[in-house]
């Protein structure tokens, strides 16, 4: 009686392929689950969206309405508001004390990297930035601009905060 050796070879082919095809799949998942993991600890976390809220309430005060004019006559859609040099800055505080100066300083609390004001359509800055190289923002903060979704309501602005720890935040603003 012979024994048939072809059907052993089979056999192992068959799961040969199974388990390699099984390994892809969970390599794949694997790294979609690393990917959101990073986001999660990167992007829009707590303390950097009540930071950015802490900005816009600061913001708020300081004639935003004049900033979104800003935003809207600018040709790529956003400005960087970071260096705290804009004229809106100079008025003088309750006691002489400069805006400017507490303007620094709350970014310096809050350790602010990079501070945009963009419109809520950010397909041209979003464009600006996957083209552009001489932006002056880091990589981190051009994949988390490209990461931002745009919800279709027109007429508001966002805040893009970029800061020193690699953290980001993103929140919508209603300009009165």
């Amino acid at each position: 009686m012979r024994k048939s050796n072809g059907f052993m070879l089979m056999e192992t082919l068959i799961v040969s392929v199974f388990v390699g095809i099984t390994l892809v799949v969970l390599f794949i998942q694997l790294q979609n689950v690393s990917n959101s993991y990073d986001e999660s600890f990167h992007y829009n976390t707590t303390n950097a969206v009540y930071n950015t809220r802490n900005i816009r309430e600061y913001l708020m005060t300081r004639n935003l309405k004049g900033f979104s004019e800003d935003v809207k006559q600018s040709k790529d859609g956003y400005i960087d508001i970071t260096d705290c040099k804009s004229s809106r800055y100079v008025l003088e505080g309750e006691q002489g004390t400069p805006i400017r100066t507490y303007c620094k300083n709350l970014y310096d609390t809050l350790n602010v990297k990079t501070l945009l004001l963009s419109i809520e359509n950010l397909e041209n800055l979003k464009q600006r930035v996957a083209t552009a190289y001489v932006l002056p923002f880091s990589q981190k903060f051009r994949d988390f601009i490209q990461y931002i979704k745009y919800d279709g309501m027109d007429g508001e602005y966002r805040l893009i905060v970029e800061f020193k720890d690699e953290t980001f935040a993103s929140i919508k603003i209603a300009v009165p």
